[in-house]
């Protein structure tokens, strides 16, 4: 959600942070929820409890808010490079292709990688762990080593 909606004044803390940006140079995301819109109407029941509890309504009920709570609804050609990683066991890339296909088309650099063997949350647990970390320690060294 950081990484796609800099700049969106919904988000930005002109009062207290009137200073700081809230753009970041690169994005590392891992099991991660893009789309909330799209993953409630995907649902079998058409509802996910903590969706309910965040946006504080059924999708019906507050559309508006589930939307503007998705990073796909924010990309822009402002939005940095992402790296997106799921585990084998952990339903991998099925989140990320309307979301990928949106970064394309601002023309920002994304990846997506699968952990072989790695379940969900598995991203601190060995033998998992290195190479989540190699593959965001690789990722980040070819951004910011292009920057340079």
């Amino acid at each position: 959600m950081v990484a796609s909606s800099s700049g969106d004044p919904f988000f930005k803390d002109e009062v207290n942070h009137p200073r700081v940006s809230d753009a970041l140079q690169a994005a590392i995301i891992m099991g991660a929820g893009v789309d909330q819109v799209a993953r409630v109407k995907q649902s079998r029941s058409g509802s996910i409890k903590s969706c309910v509890i965040f946006f504080g309504g059924e999708l019906n009920e507050v559309p508006d808010l589930y939307a503007k709570g998705s990073p796909i609804t924010h990309i822009s050609a402002a939005t940095p490079p992402i790296l997106m990683i799921d585990g084998e066991l952990d339903h991998p890339g099925d989140r990320y292709p309307d979301f990928r296909k949106k970064l394309d088309t601002f023309g920002v650099k994304n990846e997506f990688l699968m952990i072989p063997g790695a379940k969900h949350g598995q991203w601190a647990s060995e033998p998992f762990r290195k190479q989540y970390v190699a593959a965001m320690t690789r990722f980040l060294q070819s951004i910011f080593h292009t920057a340079r």
